[in-house]
């Protein structure tokens, strides 16, 4: 499935953002000898992914509400923070700000 498609599934409610992160988590987990994800948050992305959820039951506009994302570090720190320091989280769902969650 593509982005489009897996928004408007979680749009339309035939799957959650949760469910969505669980299936991406579960993808990072087997293939885990690739090495290609190093560090994951799964706690708070699967907190993220419940808010998007609530919030899309209220009604929010969100495009892109439950398509998994992960990103890549370029240099060796951001904010201050080395790639190698336990607390940063270079690919995963994680934001540097969370997301409002408007309950």
């Amino acid at each position: 499935m593509n982005a489009r498609d897996i928004a408007a599934t979680v749009s339309a409610g035939r799957a959650s953002a949760v469910e969505n992160v669980r299936d991406a988590l579960d993808r990072i987990t087997a293939g885990k000898a690739l090495n290609a994800v190093v560090t994951v948050d799964a706690e708070r992305s699967l907190a993220d992914a419940a808010t998007i959820d609530r919030r899309l039951r209220r009604g929010d506009d969100m495009p892109l509400a439950g398509c998994p994302s992960s990103s890549r570090t370029i240099s060796g720190s951001t904010a201050g923070v080395s790639h190698k320091d336990p607390g940063f989280f270079p690919t995963s769902w994680h934001r540097a700000t969370p997301l409002p969650s408007r309950d």
